[in-house]
C-alpha cells in the first residue's frame, strides 16, 4: 500500500466527499479517486459506497482508517522532523481562532506571517472559544488564539498576547446609565459556549445579576449578527471594542457607560503542551508575540 494513496484515503474518509479531499490535498478530483480505485483493487475490498452528494465508509473502510490515519500521522511527524533538522519553516499550519480574533486580531498576524514565511500553508478555522479550545487538544488545530481559558482541558496551556475590553453598544438616547438600569433593558446576547458571553456572564455575577434576569430578545450565534441586531434596534448588548469600534466611530451605533462598571479581558494562545513546537508553529507564535510587546496597537 502506497503511503500516497492511504493519505487520500483518510482524507476521502475524513470529509465524507472526494472533491473536498482533493481540494485538502491540493490534488484533482480524479487522482483522488484513482488512489481509491487502486487501493480497492490492491485490497479486494470496497472501501467506500459511492451516492450522488457524499460517500459512506464501509465496514473494510472503517477498519482501514484505524490504520492508515496511525501511518499518516507517523509519515508527517517524520517530514516535520525533516524540516526540523533543515530549520526551514514550511508545511501546512492550522491555525484555530474564535469569534473576536479570527475576525480583528489574525487577519493582521496571518499577512505578517506569510510575508516572512511564504513556504508555509495556513489554514484558519473559526469558531466559538470552547470548540477551538477542543480543536487544540484534540491536535486538530496547531495554535488557537481565544477568548477564555478552559480548565477541562488539562493539556493545554494558555498565554495572554492581546487585551481587550467588553462595552455596552445601543441606540439609546443616553451617554451612561447605572448598573441597576442593566435589568430594565432588551438585551442581544451571544451563545453559550462564546468567550464574550462568559466574560459577561462572569462580570454580571459579579454584580449580583443573572442571565435569566435580563429581557433577552434575542440569541445570536456571531459577532457581527449581534451589531447588526443591535444597530436594527432589538436591543442592548455587550461586545468586544475590538469588534464594535467601527459603528461606534461612525456614530452608527453608541457606546453606554455603566457607572462603576469596567469590563477587560484577554485574548490566549492556547496549544497543546505535549505536541513537539515545530519550526512553522514557533514562528507563528513568535508573531503572535509581537502584538504584545507592540502594545496590542
Amino acid at each position: 500500500m502506497d503511503l500516497v494513496k492511504l493519505r487520500s484515503f483518510c482524507k476521502v474518509y475524513e470529509h465524507r466527499s472526494f472533491s473536498k479531499a482533493a481540494s485538502s490535498l491540493y490534488l484533482s478530483q480524479p487522482t483522488v479517486s484513482s488512489h481509491i480505485i487502486s487501493l480497492e483493487e490492491e485490497l479486494g475490498v470496497k472501501l467506500f459506497d459511492r451516492a450522488k452528494r457524499f460517500v459512506i465508509p464501509t465496514l473494510a473502510g472503517e477498519r482501514l482508517y484505524t490504520y492508515a490515519k496511525e501511518l499518516v500521522f507517523l509519515l508527517e511527524k517524520a517530514e516535520k522532523e525533516m524540516s526540523l533538522f533543515q530549520n526551514k519553516v514550511i508545511g501546512k499550519l492550522v491555525i484555530g481562532g474564535s469569534t473576536i480574533p479570527a475576525h480583528y486580531i489574525l487577519p493582521r498576524v496571518l499577512k505578517n506571517f506569510k510575508e516572512k514565511y511564504s513556504e508555509v500553508d495556513l489554514l484558519l478555522e473559526v469558531d466559538d472559544s470552547y470548540n477551538i479550545i477542543k480543536k487544540v487538544s484534540k491536535g486538530e488545530v496547531d495554535i488557537g488564539v481565544v477568548g477564555v481559558k478552559v480548565d477541562e482541558f488539562w493539556d493545554l496551556e494558555y498565554e495572554p498576547i492581546v487585551e481587550d475590553r467588553l462595552v455596552l453598544i445601543g441606540k439609546l438616547d443616553v451617554e451612561s446609565i447605572k448598573i441597576e438600569d442593566l435589568k430594565n433593558l432588551k438585551w442581544v446576547i451571544r451563545e453559550q459556549g462564546s468567550g464574550t458571553r462568559s466574560f459577561m456572564e462572569k462580570y454580571f455575577l459579579d454584580l449580583g445579576i443573572k442571565i435569566e434576569d435580563l429581557d433577552i430578545a434575542v440569541e445570536v450565534k456571531g459577532t457581527e449578527a449581534v451589531i447588526k441586531c443591535v444597530c436594527e434596534g432589538l436591543g442592548v448588548s455587550v461586545i468586544s471594542y475590538l469588534a464594535a469600534r467601527n459603528y461606534i466611530k461612525t456614530g452608527v451605533i453608541k457606546e453606554i457607560k455603566v457607572n462603576g462598571l469596567e469590563m477587560k479581558r484577554d485574548f490566549y494562545l492556547v496549544r497543546h503542551k505535549e505536541r513537539y513546537l515545530f519550526p512553522a508553529s514557533r514562528a507563528f507564535i513568535d508573531v503572535l508575540r509581537s502584538l504584545k510587546q507592540k502594545g496590542n496597537s
